[in-house]
């Protein structure tokens, strides 16, 4: 019985530690310690950002003390419909992502908030970073950080269309 609570006690305690320390390991890999007020002053995240797939742009805003992150871009073939998200409602201008600064003392180039998939109305945790080359990275994930996933989101320069229709190689 002792020993069951004890490895109980251990698992518990290494569980504490991995989410306490996860942000402090992405702020380094994020940006190097003379980089990180360079980052965060020239609000290097504030931006339009193409998603990995490069399926969407999504332009993250100063909201408050954190960013948002809303949908302004989709590819879309030339007759496809404006898809909707979970509830019915256009995904043209959804706000995905809210954050605030990392409270960890870790970084000020590491930011934690909500991601929604927009698909389904999943909310999942998330981690962004500016890396040194200049992406975005975002972990998302449920429950502790180690159990999520990264995408690498590229700097968008293209033009914006107010319906978000992204070009495509065909227009």
């Amino acid at each position: 019985m002792r020993r069951s609570r004890f490895i109980g006690l251990l698992l518990f305690l290494i569980i504490i530690a991995v989410s306490l320390l996860t942000p402090y390991v992405y702020s380094q890999q994020a940006v190097g310690a003379t980089d990180t007020a360079v980052a965060t002053s020239s609000g290097s995240l504030v931006g339009s950002w193409i998603t990995s797939s490069g399926g969407a742009v999504v332009q993250i805003v100063p909201c408050g003390p954190g960013l948002c992150g809303r949908i302004v871009g989709i590819e879309l073939g030339q007759n496809d419909p404006m898809p909707n998200d979970w509830a019915g409602v256009t995904q043209c201008h959804l706000t995905i992502i809210r954050t605030v600064p990392a409270l960890d003392g870790s970084s000020d180039a590491v930011w934690t908030g909500t991601i929604i998939n927009p698909r389904d109305g999943r909310a999942y945790h998330a981690l962004i970073t500016l890396d040194q080359a200049h992406q975005l990275r975002l972990r998302g994930y449920v429950g502790l950080p180690l159990f999520g996933r990264t995408q690498i989101w590229t700097p968008y320069k293209g033009p914006m269309f107010s319906d978000c229709r992204l070009p495509t190689a065909k227009d």
